[in-house]
């Protein structure tokens, strides 16, 4: 029972051993080399410290987890750990003497070299990640080499051979096993993190850089909105940074127009009783006065029952709103500009036509009479642009009426048959009862 207690207590040792490694073992990322030698510094010390707790069957041996320690070395510290530890072991247990000094040492320097086989077989052969099935493996590689090369090589008797092989073989395949999937599942720990670090910084970025900001609200009893999250895009945005929409969002809510203000908690409200999106354009004033236009725009979801959670955007629309502005106004000028003179060239031509300058020859009016048309569709053009804008306004009174096809079609000839090249025709131009003239 002692013996027991003192391979159980070796075995505690490696533990607790094993699990600080562990974190050195993964600030320790930038040099191999430097990883190698520190992580091969401590797995000796640690052999070190369960050698001098070995048990003694008989004078000259010494039976303990040392081999657990070779293994793990091999199997996580990487084969320069693997060298350095199998080597200072070895040595050390020479150095202690006694008729197993030399077997002790082969058996250290057999399953170090076994560890850095199976490691390196492993990575680069199979190809395969470190899994369960490796385990198994590198535990049970000190349990079926410990026994060969010790059988071949110690002068101990076979009965004594058989009590050392039965206390300190289990405890290496129980303590390399249980090491080895506390470094899996810290190694899968790590990665996990790792992953949820880089995947939460690259959405962060992109919210960030988004022309929008990113927000989410909850809703309280009043219809105010209290941010939960918004990108850092709120500054150059609103002028407001994310820290302060998320302490307090009424800053942010009394730089809207009071129509915004009142519409915006009239559509939470709504979206609150029946859930639906919503979006609305609201004139801002930003902290240094300046005025702009933004569009807040947001989809509900259930959180979880009696919970609503609200996820939109904030857009700044204020070169919109002025490229808007700008057309309207260039339309505005330049319809009027235009209707002016061509009100004074179809006047001009109407006088013209009816022999106000005298009598023309009849290709000259008839000529004229197609400019005045023309003309005349101009200023209807043009009138349909200021239409336009009254339509976009919501001034503009749509009424339906009527119209001529065969008319609409005669002028359209009318208007087209001089710009034909009379080397087209052979005979005499045709009219425009010709051109209306069903195919045969």
């Amino acid at each position: 029972m002692t013996h027991l207690n003192a391979m159980f207590e070796s075995a505690a040792i490696i533990f607790l051993a094993t699990m600080f490694l562990s974190d050195i073992r993964y600030r320790l990322q930038s040099s191999v080399w430097i990883k190698g030698i520190i992580l091969g510094a401590m797995f000796t010390v640690v052999g070190a410290i369960v050698m001098n707790n070995s048990v003694e069957l008989i004078a000259g041996t010494r039976t303990d987890p040392r081999l657990a320690v070779v293994a793990l070395a091999g199997t996580f510290g990487g084969p320069i750990a693997a060298v350095i530890s199998t080597i200072a072991l070895a040595a050390l247990r020479l150095y202690y003497g006694g008729v197993g000094a030399v077997p002790g040492a082969l058996t250290v320097i057999a399953v170090g070299l076994t560890a850095i086989a199976i490691a390196a077989w492993w990575t680069r052969g199979t190809g395969r990640r470190m899994d369960t099935t490796y385990l198994w493996v590198q535990a049970l590689a000190p349990a079926i080499v410990s026994p060969i090369v010790l059988f071949f090589s110690t002068p101990v008797p076979l009965p004594v051979l058989l009590i050392s092989l039965a206390l300190f073989v289990p405890v290496n395949i129980f303590v390399v096993w249980i090491m080895g999937i506390y470094f899996l599942r810290e190694d899968e720990r790590r990665t996990a993190v790792a992953a949820y670090a880089e995947a939460e910084a690259r959405i962060t970025g992109i919210a960030n850089n988004a022309p929008s900001a990113l927000f989410q609200f909850e809703n309280t009893a009043n219809a105010q909105p209290v941010f939960t999250y918004i990108s850092d895009a709120s500054w150059r945005i609103l002028g407001i940074t994310a820290a302060e929409m998320l302490a307090d969002a009424t800053p942010f809510l009394g730089r809207l127009d009071q129509n915004a203000r009142d519409e915006l908690s009239q559509m939470i409200a709504k979206s609150h009783a029946a859930p639906q999106a919503f979006s609305i354009e609201a004139q801002y004033q930003r902290a240094d006065g300046t005025q702009t236009w933004i569009v807040i725009a947001a989809d509900v979801r259930r959180k979880f029952p009696g919970k609503l959670i609200w996820n939109g955007t904030i857009t700044d629309i204020a070169n919109q709103k002025n490229a808007e502005k700008a057309k309207d106004e260039f339309i505005s000028v330049v319809s009027h500009e235009l209707r002016t003179p061509l009100t004074s060239i179809r006047g001009s031509l109407s006088l013209i036509i009816n022999g106000s300058a005298g009598v023309l020859p009849g290709k000259a009016t008839q000529m004229l009479a197609i400019a005045n048309r023309n003309s005349e569709r101009l200023v209807v053009l043009i009138n349909d642009l200021l239409e336009v804008q009254k339509f976009t306004a919501g001034k503009m009174r749509i009424s339906k009426t009527r119209e001529s096809l065969r008319a609409m079609m005669e002028q359209a000839f009318s208007s087209g048959r001089n710009y034909a090249p009379d080397c087209v025709f052979r005979g005499d131009p045709p009219t425009d009862s010709d051109l209306m003239r069903p195919p045969v």
